[in-house]
């Protein structure tokens, strides 16, 4: 579950690891070391380990995820993996990420999680989850209805509306009430239903991210109201419980595989895959070990001399 979009501050501060132009030449094993190495001054070659050190370092800027990072550096050492490809989750979660950079999306999402803090903190609001699922019991139910688990099949009367109050969607215009399987329902609101009793009505208040998905057209990519009756409704067999992935990122996951967490941390670590197998590859007598002396340093710092020193090793690997 993303929280605040926590793993956006890291994608687009590593995003740039696929589109920098130094991967533009990422193929290309034509290279001369000495053309690099001759226009370094002594001191530079000498401080060569510490640049690159730092220079990777810079790559991520959450200190939480910098483990992951080292985890790609240590196994492009091992597997010398030049043409290394990215798992088709981490290319999906990239694309995601990167999707979630546009300013419109980026607005709906904030716009969508103040209109959930708002109606959380309603009185006989009940948070499920802050800031992106709660509800209110609108009218109590007199029987036994869902219980945790062991429903799947029910018969309701809904209406969804968006966060400006306007109709979306409904059956209460129709004839009678509505026959589904509860899986058949969003996500966040097969969540909030659960332990509804019979002729109980609730209203229910979700973050697009558990209803059709921040890239949806269905009310505009934002959060949604459903107000909802439980009709009736049957047990069955069958073990059911909403699957509280974002709607966006559910084709990533196969069940009791992965989560974002794990997901984020793969991302990053072929971030760190790929910059080393780079450097490695421009580089050859980089020793892993002096390098990872200074990446494990946690107040290790780049002086204005070391960042002109930097930036002109980065050039000269750009031009050779």
């Amino acid at each position: 579950m993303i929280q605040k979009i926590l793993f956006l501050i890291v994608a687009s501060g590593c995003i740039f690891l696929y589109k920098d132009p130094i991967f533009a030449l990422f193929s290309d094993r034509n290279r001369n070391l000495n053309n690099v190495m001759q226009h370094l001054t002594k001191k530079e070659q000498e401080k060569l380990p510490f640049l690159i050190a730092l220079s990777l370092k810079e790559m991520v800027p959450e200190k939480n995820l910098f483990s992951s990072f080292i985890e790609g550096v240590k196994t492009a050492e091992q597997e010398r993996a030049n043409n290394y490809q990215k798992k088709s989750a981490v290319q999906a979660y990239l694309a995601y990420t990167t999707q979630l950079l546009d300013p419109g999306i980026a607005r709906n999402l904030e716009t969508s999680q103040q209109y959930l803090q708002k109606k959380q903190e309603e009185k006989d609001s009940i948070s499920l989850i802050n800031n992106k699922i709660c509800y209110k019991t609108l009218k109590n139910g007199s029987e036994r209805g869902i219980e945790d688990k062991k429903i799947n099949k029910v018969k309701i009367n809904f209406t969804v509306k968006d966060m400006e109050d306007n109709f979306l969607a409904g059956n209460y215009v129709l004839s009678g009430p509505i026959s589904c399987a509860l899986s058949e329902l969003v996500p966040g609101m097969a969540y909030a239903m659960l332990g509804m009793r019979l002729n109980e009505l609730r209203e229910i208040y979700i973050h697009p991210e558990f209803a059709y998905g921040v890239f949806s057209d269905f009310g505009k990519g934002k959060a949604l109201s459903i107000q909802v009756e439980l009709v009736e409704c049957e047990a069955t067999d069958t073990v059911f419980y909403p699957c509280l992935i974002p709607v966006d990122l559910a084709t990533l996951h196969c069940p009791n595989e992965t989560n974002i967490t794990s997901l984020q941390k793969d991302y990053i670590s072929s971030c760190g895959k790929i910059a080393w197998s780079f450097y490695k590859q421009k580089l050859p007598q980089l020793e892993l070990d002096s390098v990872l002396s200074f990446l494990q340093k946690e107040n290790a710092a780049l002086s204005i001399e070391d960042r002109e020193s930097l930036y002109k090793l980065q050039w000269l690997i750009y031009k050779n």
